[in-house]
């Protein structure tokens, strides 16, 4: 089955921890949002952001501190995404990340 991918051309991780940590976060990210070909509201070759700075709660939770977007709907249905997704793996939980999401339909 065809999904659209998360794709990581633009994708900006800033963190405070170690870098080991970044490209966790980022493998971590890149595996559990991921969206079926109809989900999303996007058209052929249109590209779309969501940019979103977040920290991880005790039970690996994300919190969504801010964000930037291109698209409306998009950001909600990511949000709803990201409110699904544990990340218990994350050791930094008091940190903040920025995380810009690139979507394309391909």
């Amino acid at each position: 089955m065809k999904k659209l991918f998360l794709l990581s051309t633009c994708i900006t991780l800033f963190l405070v921890s170690s870098a080991s940590s970044t490209e966790d976060l980022k493998s971590l990210l890149k595996e559990r949002v991921t969206f079926d070909k109809t989900a999303l509201p996007i058209e052929k070759n249109s590209v779309h952001f969501v940019r979103v700075s977040f920290k991880v709660d005790e039970n690996g939770l994300i919190n969504i501190l801010e964000a930037n977007y291109s698209n409306g709907e998009i950001k909600e249905l990511l949000f709803k995404k990201l409110s699904q997704v544990n990340l218990k793996e994350i050791s930094f939980k008091e940190d903040i990340y920025y995380y810009e999401f690139t979507f394309r339909k391909e």
